[in-house]
């Protein structure tokens, strides 16, 4: 017995050297991991595992963290660390972006990261703090709350100030941009996406830099600078080569597709789109569905009806089965226009319904919007006042969210003749 335990011991004590040796040479933090837990090391080897998963995380390999998330939750039962831990609630926020980017995302993962939220704060973990806030926007805007999301990021940037992290505030201000933009904020919008590029240039944060650009790409042309988006994207499409991410190029030659769609160069559009679908191997799936919603935008521009509607209703499904609200949104209204054109509207029912289902589901993307509308004065031209009726609320308060008070009253004059009749 005792030649059993020293020899356990010194077993112990190999791998903890192998472990230190390991931490020196910056070798793969899963192997480290590996060798700090057979020495006993458990909260070392958490912290390891945990940076694994942040790293493939920010590298866009989604595909590997559900391995570690695995590893680390029986390795939370070897350790006694209290509930507010910093390692605790890395995991907790590692663990709801993964549902948010997987599609598992549910009410208990916003919870959890409002919790987190509040205990990082009790505990004055700024860093903590910074990430559940990134992490509580990401799960609104996957939830279509864009409001709140804001709120998250307005919360997170004076903070993130304090701490002189360049990389936080960057990624802090470009969501901000980005989301200001989804809300029909351009101007707002502008210097905050403007400061996160300075930042990134600054301290050349590669990611940033390509993700900054892209952000830029998709607000220039709505204040008629279509010729700097261009060249943005452009700069970000040599950055995503140079990192080698397919993740990326996918997005960048979305971004790209976008801007020749806004100058009616469908043929560039579709070349760009395509070349977004065909990176799918080793993409994260929500670029992939992107991309078909972008090809779905532009076969209602060439007016292919039946390539529209098989496409989109493929990614619905998909993107219902991943809860990816608003990539459904903007499926399932291509969708119900298509079968709005056609005789059975049974389906055209199904579909609605589908679309009502949808939590949140107010699109403010300028074909989709067109779309409902055109839907909508099609079925009071027809006479389908109980239709068009279904549809008029989705409408409004599109045009609500844009503030768009001309547009919003001729709904409310649809929507007065559709009751009266």
């Amino acid at each position: 017995l005792e030649q059993s335990a020293r020899a356990a011991k010194r077993w112990q004590q190999d791998h903890a050297l192998i472990a230190r040796v390991l931490s020196r040479s910056g070798a793969d933090r899963m192997r480290l991991a590996h060798h700090q837990r057979l020495a006993g090391l458990h909260e070392d080897a958490i912290a390891s595992l945990l940076g694994a998963a942040k790293r493939a995380f920010y590298l866009g390999e989604v595909y590997r963290v559900r391995g570690m998330l695995e590893q680390l939750e029986p390795m939370f039962l070897e350790v006694n660390l209290p509930d507010d831990h910093a390692l605790r609630l890395s995991y907790r926020i590692l663990l709801s972006r993964w549902e948010r980017l997987t599609g598992s995302q549910t009410e208990a993962t916003r919870e959890r990261l409002e919790r987190v939220v509040k205990q990082a704060q009790w505990s004055g973990d700024a860093a903590e703090q910074l990430a559940a806030l990134l992490a509580l926007a990401q799960v609104h805007e996957n939830e279509n709350r864009l409001d709140d999301a804001i709120l998250a990021i307005h919360e997170g940037i004076p903070l993130a100030r304090m701490q002189q992290d360049p990389e936080t505030l960057a990624t802090f201000l470009m969501r901000l941009g980005m989301y200001l933009n989804w809300s029909n904020r351009r101007t707002e919008a502008l210097p905050h996406l403007e400061e996160a590029r300075q930042i990134s240039d600054t301290h050349r944060l590669l990611l940033l830099q390509v993700y900054t650009r892209h952000k830029l790409g998709h607000l220039l042309p709505g204040l008629g600078q279509v010729e700097r988006a261009r060249q943005v994207l452009e700069e970000a499409l040599v950055m995503a080569n140079t990192i080698g991410s397919s993740t990326l190029k996918a997005a960048t030659y979305n971004m790209l597709g976008n801007l020749a769609l806004s100058q009616k160069d469908f043929v560039a559009a579709r070349s760009n789109y395509e070349l977004a679908s065909s990176l799918h191997e080793g993409v994260i799936e929500r670029s992939y569905l992107i991309a078909q919603c972008n090809l779905g935008r532009l076969d209602i521009k060439e007016r292919r009806w039946a390539e529209c509607e098989q496409r989109m209703v493929a990614v619905l499904d998909r993107a219902t089965e991943l809860n990816l609200r608003r990539i459904q949104s903007h499926a399932v209204i291509p969708i119900v226009h298509t079968t709005s054109l056609g005789a059975d509207l049974e389906r055209w029912d199904y579909f609605m319904s589908r679309m009502q289902e949808i939590q949140n589901s107010v699109v403010t993307e300028p074909t989709c919007v067109e779309l409902l509308h055109k839907t909508a004065a099609d079925f009071i031209q027809r006479a389908e006042y109980a239709r068009a009726l279904r549809l008029l609320p989705f409408l409004q308060a599109s045009y609500e969210r844009q503030n768009k008070p001309e547009e919003l009253a001729a709904v409310q004059a649809m929507m007065a003749q559709s009751l009266g009749a």
